[in-house]
């Protein structure tokens, strides 16, 4: 199903996050006086002003209104990032980055509070210090105002990077998948979500090329499906994936606003499709009856769509979507 074309209203540039207002540290209970820790604090001081450290014992999900958060750790070890994580914006904990390895990364506005997030994430202590050490140098390279923040370094192989060439081929092969089947999209079974990711994990305009030119060129042969068959549907069982990967990482600069545009038309699309289904009718699910996995998917992805399409972009058309999803 399609609407009216999108239009976005609001920018997804990622604004720095200055250190001269208020920052807050959350460490580990048992960093507060590390070594790493108190580098991390006099860096910021100078660049900024002093932060305030505090141990994660002590963290209430109130401070993530109130200040700019820096969080260290992991999702066994800091309250601050066991929220964060909870919410889909990081992904540190015992299992990854793994081994010795780190990812020190900002997260734009993730409450919607207008401050940012940072992780320094490790599995292990020594992961942590080098994630620490990372941050330092960041901080003290700023001229007092962090723009996005990325630093990592991992213990499992990275797949290449595409060259030109190959940089075709993933895009063509990704859109070339529409109309092969039932339900058959670059969302089930195509290297999109993998692109995201990657492109997460690294940050490299590469795989942000690729998700892009996927999302942008999925349009069309989407629509002219819906034209040639509508009384197809699709169910995206994860659509919800690759929504979040997007969220964390629109905010690069490396996409265009016509890249931003690409994205949000599409998945304002999928999710436009999603709540015409008749499986999201209160007839079909009539309220306190178990919901099959069908429901259940397109449920969560409308609930994550919608609040993408309502918090990030303010188009009001998507609070449907949340609706259908309490239901």
């Amino acid at each position: 199903m399609t609407g009216p074309e999108l239009s976005l209203t609001r920018t997804r540039e990622f604004h720095p996050t200055d250190l001269a207002d208020e920052i807050l540290l959350v460490v580990p209970d048992a960093m507060q006086r590390h070594a790493a820790v108190a580098r991390v604090v006099e860096a910021v001081g100078e660049a900024g002003r002093p932060p305030e450290t505090i141990s994660q014992s002590r963290f209430r999900q109130a401070l993530f209104r109130e200040k700019h958060v820096i969080a260290f750790g992991n999702l066994a070890n800091n309250r601050a990032i066991q929220r964060l994580y909870t919410a889909r914006c990081c992904f540190v904990d015992t299992f990854f980055p793994g081994a010795n390895g780190y990812m020190v990364k900002s997260i734009s506005d993730p409450f919607g509070y207008a401050r940012n997030c940072i992780v320094a994430g490790a599995s292990t202590d020594v992961g942590l210090e080098a994630a620490l050490n990372a941050f330092t140098d960041i901080v003290a390279a700023s001229n007092g105002r962090l723009k996005r923040v990325h630093a990592a370094s991992f213990c499992h192989d990275l797949p290449c990077l595409p060259d030109d060439s190959e940089m075709e081929r993933i895009v063509r092969d990704d859109l070339k998948i529409w109309g092969t089947g039932w339900s058959a999209s670059p969302f089930r079974g195509g290297g999109l979500l993998s692109y995201l990711w990657q492109h997460y994990l690294t940050d490299h305009p590469a795989w942000a090329r690729a998700a892009a030119e996927i999302l942008k060129g999925s349009i069309e042969p989407w629509r002219a499906e819906c034209r040639a068959h509508p009384e197809a549907y699709h169910c995206f069982f994860n659509l919800h994936l690759y929504i979040h990967l997007w969220d964390l990482v629109e905010d690069n600069p490396l996409f265009s606003p016509d890249d931003r545009l690409g994205a949000v038309t599409m998945f304002g699309d999928l999710l436009r499709h999603l709540m015409t289904l008749s499986y999201v009718s209160e007839e079909v699910n009539p309220p306190g009856e178990i919901r099959q996995n069908h429901t259940t998917f397109i449920g969560l992805n409308l609930a994550v769509g919608g609040d993408y399409m309502t918090r990030r972009h303010g188009v009001r058309e998507f609070r449907r979507a949340n609706e259908i999803a309490r239901r």
